[in-house]
């Protein structure tokens, strides 16, 4: 399954976990570029996985992904900020696209979705209310590596 990693800047600790596998990376400039990176995923419609720039995973998440038989999987952020209403005691429930596998099932039941640009600071929010159903969560979660969630 490929792995893409959209990015500004890939963090240091991203690119150890991920220093085992093949992956893509996607350099993201504009504040549209991220939802143009999901229509390309969406135009190619196969499964990949998709990991954030500041992901930090554990050994064997990305087969964990790979293995599921669900369509639509990821993993959740541990993180001691509230940066979204969605986080509670620091588990963050939804919007995870720091490490999530897409396949074509999720693709083919959310036709058009990318059709117009989305601002990156909303990505997370129309994918999860416009695919219309519920994606497998993973555990245990991931890190965020931002620095600015590090320093916080």
């Amino acid at each position: 399954m490929r792995i893409f990693v959209p990015y500004t800047k890939i963090q240091p600790a991203t690119k150890i976990c991920l220093k085992p596998y093949d992956y893509t990376p996607i350099k993201l400039k504009g504040n549209y570029d991220y939802s143009q990176y999901f229509k390309d995923r969406w135009l190619e419609r196969e499964s990949f996985i998709n990991v954030e720039h500041d992901s930090v995973l554990w050994p064997g998440a990305i087969e964990s992904l790979e293995n599921c038989i669900s369509p639509w999987c990821a993993f959740d952020y541990r993180s001691d900020t509230n940066w979204d209403s969605e986080y509670d005691n620091g588990l963050m429930h939804s919007y995870q696209l720091g490490c999530m596998k897409i396949t074509p099932y999720l693709i083919d039941h959310t036709p058009g979705i990318w059709d117009e640009p989305i601002d990156w600071h909303h990505i997370d929010t129309h994918l999860f209310t416009q695919a219309n159903m519920k994606c497998h969560q993973h555990f245990p979660g991931i890190v965020n590596a931002n620095p600015m969630v590090l320093s916080s």
